[in-house]
């Protein structure tokens, strides 16, 4: 494009480096205003910049380089966010059935990251922000657990400055389950700034429209949380369902998850979980894909989950020898054989009644040891008290005066 320039000539009269300034002192910018009537024009060429194009690496690109010139660059590491279970900008699941506790795990996840306290009073953490979003527990129910939780973490993590680290969605009566939730998540993400975190979603199955049990689907799913991943470079934990053990099934195996191999090739970490036959204070768990960085002495070795009423949670037990007897059936449980071994005492023998006192004083001696793993402590008593209640095995007659069901517990057990 041509451009027209002028240059002004001032009067060869006016002395060496006359100016603007000295034309208005000297006559209030009469010289100015000839010199500008005298101007010389000139015509040029305008000079446009080249635009500077930003490279952009084709996905169909083969970048080929030197050792010399790749161990020059600086890639992120794959540092754990909760070792052993959880790294950054990573995916990673929790595992199990219906009732196996897994909320429970994303409440203690979600509260234990953002307070950079060791997760299941074990696990070591890495303090960040983290959201959870939730579409499985009632809002009254997720906020009256959390509160129970909340004096442990705070004493632990040494002050109440984690709360601003910890971020929940509640979820809307008028919100639907079984939707395309991602895009949801995606927006009020972006819209809040949530980025640099570790992003939980209790549970997989519910946050999607997807049949995650076909592979077109799931692999669809998957595209859609990577992408949600890499736009907000976050880490993300999905909760999600396992199918239910086929009969004779003794063992946790990652095929077990919904979506099976095409969602366990795809995350970096899986633990799954399951309750024990053993005892309803102690779940199984069971990190069956191990991580891409860092070693990992626990993949593959089953250990216990041990709930802790103290802390409202789920403290790291020991490893597990034989994960076989934590299957085994009902009728060999120790809640029966303890049923049994009270109804067998004297005293229960001279009758059925008894009250909270006769029951505790009729316990064997190891589970009034309170070292020992089986101590019936209160609270365990109360709820072995319901659950025989509710199994039949006992009926409760009024407050703290109960019955036992000789007929039913014998016909149970025979």
């Amino acid at each position: 494009m041509v451009k027209e320039i002028e240059i002004i000539n001032w009067d060869e009269k006016l002395p060496e480096g006359f100016d603007v300034t000295d034309s208005v002192k000297k006559d209030k910018g009469d010289d100015f205003i000839d010199a500008f009537h005298n101007a010389t024009s000139y015509k040029v060429d305008e000079y446009i910049p080249p635009k500077e194009e930003t490279p952009v690496e084709k996905k169909t690109d083969n970048r080929i380089i030197s050792y010399k010139d790749f161990k020059m660059i600086k890639y992120e590491q794959t540092k754990p966010i909760v070792e052993n279970l959880i790294y950054k900008n990573q995916l990673a699941i929790f595992g199990g059935e219906t009732g196996a506790g897994k909320s429970f795990l994303a409440l203690q996840t979600v509260m234990g990251v953002s307070a950079g306290i060791p997760l299941f009073d074990y696990f070591k953490t890495e303090k960040m922000d983290s959201l959870l979003f939730q579409f499985e527990n009632e809002n009254f129910d997720v906020k009256s657990r959390m509160e129970n939780m909340e004096g442990n973490v705070t004493l632990q993590a040494g002050s109440e400055d984690w709360m601003g680290n910890c971020m929940v969605v509640p979820m809307n009566p008028k919100d639907e389950i079984f939707i395309d939730n991602w895009e949801r998540m995606e927006v009020q993400m972006e819209s809040f700034g949530f980025k640099d975190g570790l992003l939980i979603v209790d549970n997989m199955y519910t946050s999607t429209d997807k049949e995650i049990q076909t592979n077109h689907d799931c692999t669809q799913l998957l595209r859609i949380i990577d992408k949600i991943k890499k736009k907000f470079h976050i880490s993300i934990l999905l909760i999600a369902h396992i199918n239910k053990l086929e009969t004779g099934t003794k063992d946790l195996k990652v095929e077990q998850l919904q979506g099976g191999k095409t969602i366990a090739n795809n995350v970096a970490n899986i633990m799954q979980i399951h309750p024990s036959t053993a005892s309803e204070d102690i779940k199984i768990a069971k990190i069956t894909k191990g991580g891409r960085s860092g070693r990992n002495n626990l993949y593959n070795q089953p250990f216990k989950l041990n709930w802790c009423d103290k802390i409202m949670g789920f403290k790291k037990g020991v490893a597990i020898k034989n994960i076989a007897t934590h299957f085994e059936e009902m009728k060999n449980k120790w809640e029966y054989e303890l049923i049994v071994a009270v109804m067998d005492t004297h005293n229960f023998r001279a009758s059925d009644y008894f009250d909270r006192d006769k029951f505790r004083d009729n316990l064997p001696e190891e589970y009034k040891d309170k070292d020992n793993p089986k101590y019936m402590y209160e609270k365990k008593i109360d709820r072995y008290l319901k659950k025989m209640c509710d199994y039949g095995l006992m009926e409760k007659i009024a407050h703290n005066d109960y019955m036992m069901r000789r007929q039913e517990i014998e016909d149970f057990v025979a």
